[in-house]
């Protein structure tokens, strides 16, 4: 039996809990969706963009980890809802080495991908695994409108370039560094 129901939980915190407490009843979930909106300790405050309250993104980060691979046994899942809005002041080293010289926000907008598709990587694997396509495994994910507002706001990009170029280049990274 599939839940058509997305399941909503405050935050990434409670859905490791969760996942945990239900174990392989898990299996059948299509969505889920973290409501509570938290940033990376370390973000700027901006009053036009708002305020969410400060979670350490290394602490998420290892949390989002943990539960990527409780995750990955979810052969339904289709919509990871985050409820987080990333800095980039602490980021990973680049996946792929951009060539030529692209604008800053190309540059963020890739990082911030390689961030998700870094901590996801066990459940994006899985899923590819089921038989997937690229598009449906880079499209699982659904990263905060947050992160692109804020993006936008600093580096005047509209018309949903941002949006566009994380959902290029996590297609890139499946297509990269997940085989089937």
């Amino acid at each position: 039996m599939l839940y058509s129901t997305t399941f909503e939980l405050e935050d990434m915190e409670y859905l490791d809990i969760w996942l945990q407490r239900i174990g392989p009843r898990a299996v059948n979930i299509r969505a889920i969706k973290l409501s509570q909106p938290f940033q990376g300790s370390g973000a700027r405050q901006h009053p036009i963009l708002g305020n969410f309250p400060l979670w350490s993104q290394k602490d998420y980060r290892a949390t989002s980890r943990r539960v990527a691979r409780l995750l990955s046994h979810c052969e339904n899942l289709e919509s990871l809802d985050l409820g987080f809005r990333y800095t980039l002041r602490y980021r990973n080293t680049a996946l792929v080495k951009t060539k030529g010289n692209p604008t800053r926000w190309e540059v963020e907008a890739r990082l911030l991908a390689e961030m998700v598709f870094s901590d996801l990587l066990p459940l994006l694997k899985k899923t590819k695994s089921l038989g997937k396509t690229s598009v449906q495994v880079a499209n699982l994910p659904k990263i905060h409108p947050k992160n692109f507002e804020y993006i936008a706001h600093y580096r005047y990009v509209t018309n949903g370039e941002l949006e566009q170029e994380v959902a290029r280049h996590m297609k890139l990274l499946v297509e990269r560094y997940i085989s089937g």
